[in-house]
């Protein structure tokens, strides 16, 4: 009997134990459902820290930690329901970003193109077709998806774009090497709103995942085209507004890394 009891008495302690833990979990989704899910919502592994303290001056995840600048970029545009209402907010608020563009959307919407430039922003290639750099070859990068996404952008905008981000952000060490050889810089990013994603997609998750893992010299991503881009529209003007009231100055990529 007494061995009973103990067992007994093991398996209720065990219980009581899970139903508090069952409990807090409950009370901490109900009180802070966002901040939960964005702390449980891990990146993919990247290596991208490891890359730009390999190549200084050429491969950048972020800016300097020094300074509270932060650059907004945008992938994947230029995108005809989408670019539109970005530039609009982005011009409300009076800031510059980034945005990264596909020759193949370059070659469907060339007035945004210009637009962009015109109104003040920066703009980097992102490939032609977006394509996953380290499953080509390098002529093929070089010049199907860079060179020609270039020359697109520069005969809109007189001027052929020096960063480059890679689609996915993947790309090899050697094709660093040869894009630096070639003046280029590959920009890719510190902090992922995961915009892109068909779930957890709202605008109020995108500010708490973005409002996490911010900090000083960020580079963040969000995308103007490549699919249902409503959200990231939606939840713009909430980020610019959190991230001024953080003390931040919101900038362009070469501009926080004081390239030319």
């Amino acid at each position: 009997m007494p061995f009973q009891k103990a067992v007994s008495k093991n398996y209720s302690e065990k219980a009581l134990n899970i139903f508090l833990i069952l409990l807090l979990l409950i009370t901490a989704l109900m009180l802070f459902p966002g901040e939960v899910q964005a702390e449980a919502d891990q990146d993919y592994p990247t290596d991208f820290e490891e890359k730009q303290g390999g190549y200084h001056g050429v491969f950048f995840r972020a800016g300097p930690e020094q300074k509270m600048k932060i650059a907004l970029s945008f992938d994947d545009g230029p995108s005809s329901n989408y670019t539109p209402l970005i530039l609009d907010i982005l011009k409300e608020y009076d800031i510059k970003a980034t945005f990264f563009l596909l020759g193949k959307q370059v070659e469907r919407h060339p007035e945004l193109a210009r637009r962009i430039d015109r109104e003040g922003h920066s703009i980097g290639n992102h490939s032609y077709s977006h394509r996953n750099f380290t499953r080509l070859d390098w002529e093929t990068v070089k010049k199907q998806e860079i060179e020609r996404t270039g020359k697109l952008i520069e005969d809109l905008t007189g001027q052929s774009p020096e960063l480059v981000r890679p689609p996915f952000g993947k790309i090899t060490e050697e094709q660093i090497v040869l894009l630096s050889e070639l003046g280029y810089k590959v920009i890719n990013w510190s902090v992922d709103t995961k915009d892109w994603r068909e779930d957890n997609n709202n605008p109020g998750m995108l500010l708490t995942r973005t409002r996490l893992k911010v900090h000083p010299g960020a580079i963040i991503l969000m995308h103007d085209g490549g699919g249902d881009r409503s959200h990231t529209v939606e939840f713009l003007p909430e980020l610019i507004e959190m991230l001024q009231n953080k003390g931040y100055d919101l900038v362009s990529v070469d501009d926080m890394l004081s390239l030319p």
